[in-house]
C-alpha cells in the first residue's frame, strides 16, 4: 500500500448533499473521519456522522455523493482519526484528499402527502404484491413474505423473528388501545439493535421504521415510548 504522505491528491466532486450534511459542513469547524469501509467513509462534524461514497451509495439526509465510481479510500490515504477541515465550497482531508461541494444540490426528502386508513390498505396491498421475487437473501425483508414450512430462514431473519414478532404483537396491542390508556410496557428488543448485514444494519432499520411509522400516524406517543423502551434496555 503506498504512504499515505506520498499518495498523489485526490479530487472528488459531490454532486449531491443531503439536507442534515450540509447544515453540519460549516466553515470554520473540524471534525475527523470515523470509519473508512470499502464503499464509503464517514466522519464526524458538528455532533453528526455524515457518509461519503459514490453514487451507488443512495440519496439521504447524512449522505454526500460524488462523481467516483471505484472508490480506495485507503489506498488514497483515508484513515480514521484524520482531521476533516470544511470550507465554504469543500472539505479537505490533509494530506490528500478534497471534496468540492460548488457544485452539490442538496438533497431534502419529500414531505409525506395526505392519506387516509383506506390509502395506507391500499399501499400496503400494493407493497405485497411488490415483495415476492424482490426480496433479498440477506437481512429482515424475508420476514415480510408468508412462510414457506419448507424452507430454511437466513439465520439473520431466523434471529429476529422472535424480537420482531413481539414488536409486532406490541404494536398491535398499542394501537388497539384507545388513546389516552396506559402504554404496555416495550418487550425486550435488544436482539434487534445491531442486527444484520448493511451500514445501518437490518435490525436497527426495523426499528427506525416502526418510530417512522408511529410518527406519521400521529402516535407520537407510541413513538417516544417504543423509543424509551429501547433505549431503556
Amino acid at each position: 500500500m503506498p504512504d499515505a504522505c506520498h499518495s498523489p491528491v485526490r479530487a472528488l466532486a459531490a454532486f449531491e448533499i443531503g439536507c442534515l450534511a450540509r447544515n453540519a459542513l460549516r466553515p470554520g469547524l473540524r471534525g475527523t473521519v470515523s470509519a473508512v469501509f470499502e464503499r464509503s467513509f464517514y466522519i464526524h462534524v458538528a455532533g453528526q456522522e455524515i457518509c461519503l461514497g459514490p453514487p451507488g451509495l443512495g440519496a439521504g439526509p447524512l449522505n454526500l455523493r460524488c462523481h467516483v465510481e471505484r472508490p480506495d479510500w485507503r489506498a488514497w490515504g483515508l484513515r480514521e482519526g484524520a482531521a476533516v477541515l470544511p470550507a465554504p465550497r469543500a472539505i479537505r482531508v490533509p494530506p490528500n484528499l478534497s471534496v468540492s461541494l460548488s457544485e452539490a444540490t442538496v438533497w431534502r426528502p419529500k414531505a409525506p402527502g395526505p392519506w387516509s386508513a383506506a390509502s395506507l390498505a391500499a399501499g400496503l396491498r400494493a407493497l405485497d404484491a411488490l415483495l415476492p421475487g424482490r426480496v433479498p437473501a440477506e437481512g429482515l425483508g424475508v420476514l415480510a413474505l408468508p412462510r414457506d414450512p419448507g424452507a430454511r430462514r437466513p439465520a439473520v431473519a431466523a434471529a429476529a423473528r422472535g424480537p420482531a414478532a413481539a414488536l409486532a404483537r406490541y404494536l398491535r396491542r398499542a394501537l388497539a388501545l384507545p388513546l389516552g390508556a396506559p402504554t404496555p410496557t416495550v418487550p425486550d428488543l435488544r436482539a434487534l439493535i445491531g442486527l444484520g448485514p448493511g451500514l445501518t444494519p437490518s435490525g436497527d432499520d426495523l426499528l427506525g421504521g416502526a418510530l417512522v411509522a408511529l410518527d406519521l400516524l400521529g402516535r407520537l406517543d407510541l413513538r417516544d415510548a417504543l423509543w424509551h423502551g429501547m433505549r431503556g434496555h
